[in-house]
């Protein structure tokens, strides 16, 4: 699975302050219904942690990569966090259960039951992920205000689904590549649940039907038009997120209460980061990496955007500041202050997550 893909995006705004209006909202998403984002971004993270790959490579090499352990922990911790409503929840809890023993055999190093339980996960996978799109098919009522922090991931899965890539090879090669097909569509899933606000919804449906014309021109190998829409759709992406962004330098109000959906959400970002190499790096090399400004703009933001419980509000507003001082000083080419600031955003990531980690078994009682 490539986390780094899922850290580009664009520069962030300045961050909201800790004094940032929050408003109540309205009466959200039916629960025994579900949360049709929370699900489209469930669904599209458990599809691309490599399910399938890490299946057939245990299956074929008898080895456990050490890295899989620490994706079926991520994907199993966000998908608990997730409101499935009736239709999807026995079906999601049988999932993630199954991620549970996933993650105990490779924690164990057990060869034979990862071997076994991997493909039992990639079955119900694709099992969940095609029941989700029958339930998604149904219209399930979406929250009827617009949650920062929701646009914001919203806005991640927008930047990274690479549409600049995508039209540079296409126009290059005048080939479709099949694997476009499924990077447009699992976009489009989350964009078309997102309760955007009033001054982005226009611009939003639109890209959303853009990329709708887009995926069918991919489905149909039509070169000529894939070519011409992959084009529009990148243009159109930029201007949407740079958008959102102004939208957010608003500062529009947040959500009076904390969401473990939300901090499992941001948690995942800021723990696949990459901190820990930023900080190890600077200190050696005294260098800065043009390539660090994007994960840290982007987990800034999104720390920013997040409701925070009373007893994580303080650490996480410290580990804002300095998330706001390492990117200061990347973008300044301040060496000095990119390490110092570096080696305190990982002290403090690590602490932020443990406290995370803590505060959603709490909640789950």
């Amino acid at each position: 699975m490539d986390h780094s893909a899922h850290m580009m995006a664009t520069a962030a705004p300045t961050p909201a302050s800790a004094s940032a209006p929050t408003v109540k909202p309205a009466t959200p998403y039916d629960a025994a219904v579900g949360d049709p984002f929370s699900v489209s971004l469930a669904q599209y993270y458990m599809d691309t942690a490599g399910f399938h790959d890490m299946a057939t490579a245990i299956s074929n090499t008898k080895k456990l990569d050490g890295n899989y352990a620490n994706t079926v922990n991520q994907t199993k911790k966000i998908l608990a966090q997730v409101t499935w409503g009736t239709k999807l929840g026995a079906q999601a809890q049988e999932f993630i259960g199954s991620l549970g023993k996933l993650a105990a055999a490779l924690t164990a190093k057990n060869v034979a039951d990862a071997t076994k339980v991997s493909g039992v996960v990639h079955d119900q996978q694709h099992a969940l992920s095609h029941t989700i799109d029958d339930w998604a098919a149904s219209q399930p009522g979406k929250a009827p205000s617009a949650d920062p922090l929701n646009v914001s991931l919203a806005q991640n899965i927008l930047d990274t689904t690479g549409f600049h890539d995508v039209a540079t090879t296409l126009s290059n090669t005048q080939k479709i590549d099949t694997s476009y097909l499924s990077k447009v569509n699992r976009a489009k899933k989350v964009l078309s649940q997102t309760t955007w606000p009033a001054t982005l919804d226009g611009d939003a449906q639109k890209f959303i039907a853009l990329i709708g014309k887009f995926a069918d021109a991919l489905s149909t190998n039509n070169v000529a038009d894939a070519v011409k829409l992959s084009a529009d759709a990148h243009d159109a992406q930029h201007a949407l997120s740079h958008s959102i962004n102004d939208w957010l330098a608003t500062k529009p109000a947040k959500a009076q209460k904390a969401s473990p959906f939300g901090l499992a959400m941001t948690q995942y970002f800021m723990d696949y980061a990459g901190f820990h190499e930023m900080a190890t790096k600077l200190d050696e090399t005294k260098t800065i990496d043009a390539a660090y400004q994007t994960p840290v703009d982007r987990v800034k933001k999104l720390v920013a955007q997040t409701t925070w419980p009373a007893e994580l509000d303080a650490p996480a507003q410290e580990f804002l500041k300095s998330l706001t001082d390492f990117s200061t000083a990347l973008s300044k080419k301040d060496v000095a202050g990119a390490v110092k600031a570096a080696d305190a955003v990982h002290d403090q990531q690590h602490e932020l997550s443990f406290s995370i980690d803590e505060w959603l078994a709490k909640a789950a009682k």
